[in-house]
């Protein structure tokens, strides 16, 4: 795999409920975005894992498309 950068944003002062987690990947010729929007009862952990198993899914398939 090539060069990763990571970058987080944490934004507290947002005027909803709930959270997002979005994972942004920027290959040479193409971007995906995958996002998961959190739900009521279910916990932040899980969300976020949902998403980042979903990222690690494209990048392992190494496939030019999701």
């Amino acid at each position: 795999m090539g060069k990763h950068n990571l970058h987080l944003e944490e934004i507290r002062e947002g005027r909803g409920p709930g959270n997002v987690v979005m994972i942004l990947i920027e290959s040479e010729n193409v971007t995906e975005l995958f996002s998961a929007f959190g739900e009521r009862g279910v916990r932040a952990e899980t969300v976020s894992q949902k998403v980042v198993d979903e990222a690690q899914r494209y990048l392992q398939t190494g496939v030019p498309v999701g």
